[in-house]
């Protein structure tokens, strides 16, 4: 038996979309062959889980992870879903399993859950991390992760839309809060601050960013305390992977974003920020020192 997955998107406006159903049911006759079966979803009815090298992006209605298929057909008006689109096209490429079009992932890792899958690809350490929207989010917690944990929009910045949840119905009541956000829940990792490196061309400064007590961001635009970090007194393997971070993100400039754990001591990349802050936050002066540079030797 083959199967055969159709994906679209119900962000477009419905009047001007083709029903997946009935998108499913033109598949199954024009392959006119009971040896092949059909299915279909939406692609927010996708739920990711990344834990370390090994990820899986399954169907939630279902439960099947999208290699069981045999060919996947992203169709429908997908403009609205580009940057999930890139993940679940890649996702299929790293399983071996045929979709169309290919021109779906040539589209960098932008938002937190593009980069957890980035991370994932390249080997380097980051909290598991769960995604789904609101509907399937407690369901795929409850299975994969212990609370307390890290509720994040994958598209939020500068500590907005950051929680730390304590129970399920605690993240009950985010999630009513904010019904059209798309959020990654992580592991919730003790820390006694973490670390923004800056990258600008070839130079980078390290700050430590330290929350206030009774919070557990520590971003400086959320009150945090912030130390300049001599190089010498970071891990060097760390910083190298940070540039390997950005490099694969393709940023020149960039704020990667990495804690150690306080009670593992293990490090977690967080993310990869294209628009650190430069002209505000801590340290402006020598932030501008290294843009300078970086600017004139690309206009000499």
């Amino acid at each position: 038996m083959k199967k055969f997955l159709v994906i679209g998107s119900k962000r477009a406006d419905a009047s001007t979309i083709e029903p997946l159903a009935m998108i499913a049911e033109y598949v199954q006759n024009t392959l006119d062959d009971p040896e092949y079966t059909v299915a279909h979803c939406q692609i927010d009815e996708l739920v990711h889980v990344l834990d370390g090298g090994m990820t899986t992006v399954s169907v939630a209605a279902s439960g099947k992870p999208l290699e069981s298929f045999d060919f996947v057909w992203f169709r429908g008006k997908l403009a609205p879903a580009l940057n999930e689109l890139a993940i679940v096209a890649r996702y299929l490429e790293s399983k071996n399993v045929p979709y169309a079009n290919r021109s779906y992932a040539q589209r960098e890792p932008f938002g937190k859950l593009a980069q957890m899958h980035l991370l994932a690809r390249l080997g380097l350490p980051y909290p598991k991390t769960v995604s789904a929207i609101a509907e399937y989010m407690p369901s795929a917690i409850e299975r994969e992760l212990a609370y307390p944990i890290i509720l994040k929009a994958i598209h939020a910045g500068h500590g907005h839309s950051n929680y730390l949840v304590r129970d399920a119905a605690h993240l009950q009541e985010l999630l009513d809060a904010e019904p059209d956000t798309v959020f990654v829940a992580q592991t919730y990792v003790p820390n006694d601050g973490d670390y923004r490196v800056l990258l600008i061309g070839d130079e980078s400064l390290i700050i430590l960013r330290q929350g206030l007590p009774d919070s557990h961001l520590n971003n400086t635009s959320q009150g945090g305390g912030a130390t300049l970090v001599d190089q010498k007194d970071f891990p060097a393997d760390i910083l190298a992977d940070c540039r390997t971070f950005a490099q694969a993100c393709h940023y020149a400039i960039a704020g990667v974003d990495v804690m150690f754990g306080s009670e593992d001591g293990k490090p977690y990349f967080l993310e990869a920020n294209s628009q650190p802050q430069l002209m505000s936050g801590a340290f402006t002066a020598e932030k501008a020192v290294l843009l300078k540079e970086f600017f004139l030797s690309q206009m000499a």
